[in-house]
């Protein structure tokens, strides 16, 4: 994908925005110290699968499309699901070939993410935003989906 196109799918993706989620029952906010993004995420779970979820993101581009990226795919999705996009993202940023896991079509806008490999904290903020949340409501999250040592922002 050419840097124009990437650039034009990334802002298409940052400016499209959900409706709030009703009767939210988790709640949470990241924060990147260093850049500014930040990341709201209100959820509704229920037996530990998401039923709702509603994001605020204020930051860079990157940012603003990995929260829409996750509001369009993580309703319904397992916390191992969550774990795999979170995983595609890693590898795709460090330079490994990895396909997009099938639940998660809306993350291959950040296949080229492995030419800006320090931009990595900038999209995985609204992960980490949406796992708090599901620590907080006391969603079973496995380790693998918990390791908040790979984003390095705070909460």
């Amino acid at each position: 994908m050419s840097t124009e196109l990437f650039l034009e799918a990334l802002n298409d993706l940052a400016h499209s925005r959900g409706a709030p989620v009703a009767q939210p029952n988790a709640h949470a906010l990241a924060r990147n110290p260093l850049c500014g993004d930040q990341v709201a995420v209100a959820l509704r779970v229920e037996n530990d699968r998401i039923v709702a979820a509603a994001f605020e993101a204020r930051g860079c581009v990157l940012c603003e499309a990995a929260a829409s990226a996750l509001r369009k795919n993580c309703v319904g999705q397992t916390l191992d699901a969550l774990a795999a996009a979170e995983s595609f993202l890693v590898d795709t940023a460090n330079g490994d070939e990895t396909e997009v896991p099938a639940a998660w079509s809306q993350l291959e806008v950040f296949a080229p993410l492995q030419s800006f490999p320090g931009r990595l904290k900038c999209v995985l903020l609204p992960l980490q935003a949406l796992r708090l949340a599901l620590q907080r409501n006391g969603a079973n999250v496995s380790s693998e989906f918990s390791d908040t040592s790979k984003t390095g922002v705070s909460t």
